[in-house]
């Protein structure tokens, strides 16, 4: 799995400048509501020391279906903070120690997870234009679908091993009318079919 991380992470940097090393991290678990009322239990990784100019990098890494934060906190833990990046890992809702029921990358999902991007955004010593995500299984399918929901603002994106690809994902009209037009309406995407 170590190569694997390593191999996806250089490509991550193409979209942001990698981040000073800060060896050192703080872990922080606290949940973060949702506009709906659902509660989703995160954990925040923020590097040691003075964020670099700009701020510190960040990424937003999801678990896959049956998962949660946990499954992926070795990456954010080994590989991603040591880095000098900030982290974000949050349990789905209907996973782990998150409230509500699953939509399998449903609008609802979408707009927890560009709400989580917007916390993250906020947080003290982290960089507004250097964000990105990754994610494993059903949390690379939320990746993929990240790229065109509003407020994502995404600067890399990891989808690794997705539960689907743009052709067959629930609801990736949006991907594959503005792979083939430019455009993400449900109008275009229908006439472009």
């Amino acid at each position: 799995m170590g190569r694997l991380v390593a191999g996806l992470l250089a490509v991550a940097a193409a979209g942001f400048a990698i981040a000073a090393p800060a060896q050192a991290f703080t872990r922080t678990d606290q949940p973060l509501a949702m506009a709906d009322g659902v509660s989703l239990a995160s954990s925040f990784y923020a590097p040691d020391g003075a964020p670099p100019a700009g701020g510190w990098p960040a990424v937003l890494v999801l678990h896959g279906i049956g998962g949660s934060r946990g499954t992926v906190s070795e990456i954010a833990e080994q590989y991603l903070a040591p880095q000098g990046y900030a982290v974000l890992t949050v349990d789905a809702r209907g996973h782990g120690e998150s409230s509500g029921q699953s939509t399998f990358v449903g609008s609802r999902e979408l707009a927890d997870y560009a709400a989580a991007l917007t916390w993250l955004r906020a947080r003290p010593g982290v960089s507004d234009a250097k964000v990105g995500a990754m994610g494993f299984s059903l949390g690379g399918g939320s990746v993929w679908k990240l790229l065109t929901a509003p407020r994502a603002r995404l600067a890399a994106a990891v989808p690794i091993m997705t539960c689907c690809s743009t052709a067959t994902c629930p609801g990736s009209w949006s991907l594959r009318a503005s792979a083939r037009s430019g455009t993400t309406s449900r109008r275009s995407a229908r006439r472009s079919s």
